[in-house]
């Protein structure tokens, strides 16, 4: 190679073949890597990105990886070479085609003839698939997606955030590094463009925590349709997806139909799928404990529960269903499965609400009311107030009783569920009264 900077890979046992790879008008979208490449016509570095099969083509071509050396792995895992800096300096590496050149790292990527293609690029694929795989997270604000997200990247995983766009300043992750993008679940076309360069898809996006204003029609339903076909044309490897026990295209009730739906939508892309009913979720700024914590500070001395507040739950800590749903993605038997999972205790929902009452230290009066009574009042606490604790969703998920086998996390994912009652620390030290008063009257940030 001409000029200063270059550094060319020259396989050991044959004559120097110094080509880059063609300019390419579009990458294709599947398994894209970004390069840098030298020039050597022009002595000039080009910043191109190129499909795996298109690599998988080429003898050899020139690469400037990350400035991080440190976590450099050796790419060239068979054969010797040399690489020759500009004067002309010939430098012997085992294994891998690297050398320093005016302070720069280059890593030569040395394809081997024909008739060992095959096997160098599972190789390639498999290094590409480890080092620069992206994981895409669409609902990654809410209690569960941050949760997921911190989790995924304490992991090791590069992670995306799919952020609907808004005027309001989304929750991010503190203190954990994620790339963005910020895109609507109605625009398969910024999807698609999202996706870009992502293996593994986590849709956890939903609308319920809006409830009575929920539009579960365009989130739910339509939004996992377009983010379905968009994982298709980006040539996703693998979505998981959060539903609810009990959810079903047929069933009577909205929420639970259509997260039914949007598993079809799942399903029927083809793409390698896992598929988590998960039972009623709590943790530290969840819907469920903190709401009835509100609800109860709400509550002048008494508090009405649905159907004698015998429904049966089952709650999951969050850090149990997330850890699943991480563990899942190196369990190659899980691929295309549907698990309902659960906390590894039934409780009616009078105990919780005794639990937590005892926790937060805020004795009521506990009554029975009929559903529809209750459905009708919850609908007009949520036009008055609008993020009042409770929503309609609550009614029609407690109106039957949402459990499942206890052993399912532990038999398929190896791992015991918290005790719900082990785990509600983050109920106590709190201001109960002004955080109902600022979730009542001060406009959600």
């Amino acid at each position: 190679m001409e000029g200063q900077g270059g550094c060319v890979y020259r396989p050991a046992d044959g004559p120097a073949d110094d080509r880059v790879l063609p300019d390419q008008d579009q990458a294709a979208i599947h398994g894209s890597i970004d390069l840098h490449l030298i020039a050597e016509d022009e002595n000039i570095s080009i910043d191109r990105t190129v499909d795996r099969d298109i690599l998988a083509e080429q003898d050899h071509i020139l690469v400037e990886d990350h400035p991080d050396r440190d976590r450099i792995a050796l790419v060239d895992l068979l054969g010797v070479g040399r690489c020759d800096d500009a004067g002309g300096q010939q430098q012997t590496q085992q294994q891998a085609g690297e050398c320093f050149v005016d302070g720069r790292f280059y890593m030569g990527l040395r394809l081997w003839q024909w008739e060992h293609s095959l096997l160098y690029n599972k190789l390639t694929k498999a290094y590409y698939s480890i080092i620069h795989a992206m994981i895409l997270v669409t609902g990654g604000t809410g209690f569960i997606g941050r949760v997921l997200v911190r989790q995924l990247v304490e992991s090791g995983h590069n992670v995306r955030m799919l952020l609907r766009p808004s005027p309001r300043s989304p929750r991010l992750p503190t203190g954990v590094p994620v790339e963005v993008a910020v895109c609507s679940l109605s625009d398969t076309r910024s999807l698609r463009a999202a996706m870009r360069g992502v293996d593994t898809v986590y849709h956890l996006a939903g609308s319920e925590g809006g409830g009575g204003r929920a539009d579960l029609l365009e989130v739910d339903m339509h939004g996992s349709r377009n983010l379905a076909e968009a994982a298709m044309d980006a040539r996703i490897k693998r979505i998981f997806y959060v539903s609810h026990l009990d959810a079903d295209r047929g069933s009577g009730y909205p929420l639970l139909k259509a997260k039914g739906i949007a598993e079809e939508y799942i399903r029927r892309s083809g793409i390698p799928h896992t598929i988590l009913r998960s039972s009623i979720v709590f943790g530290l700024g969840d819907g469920f404990t903190t709401g009835l914590a509100l609800l109860l500070t709400f509550a002048p001395g008494f508090l009405p529960l649905p159907a004698q507040g015998k429904t049966l739950v089952q709650p999951l800590w969050v850090e149990d269903l997330v850890t699943c749903l991480v563990w899942a993605l190196d369990e190659p038997g899980t691929i295309n499965q549907t698990y309902e999972v659960g906390g590894g205790e039934y409780f009616t929902l009078r105990q919780v609400v005794e639990t937590i009452m005892q926790t937060i230290q805020k004795p009521r009066l506990l009554f029975p009311m009929s559903i529809p009574l209750l459905r009708a009042l919850t609908v007009v606490s949520e036009t008055v107030f609008r993020r009042f604790p409770a929503s309609i969703f609550w009614m029609d998920y407690l109106a039957a009783n949402r459990t499942c086998p206890v052993d399912t996390i532990p038999r398929v994912f190896g791992l015991m569920p918290a005790r719900f009652t082990a785990r509600l620390g983050y109920l106590t030290g709190i201001h109960w009264r002004r955080e109902l008063l600022k979730r009542l009257f001060v406009p959600h940030a």
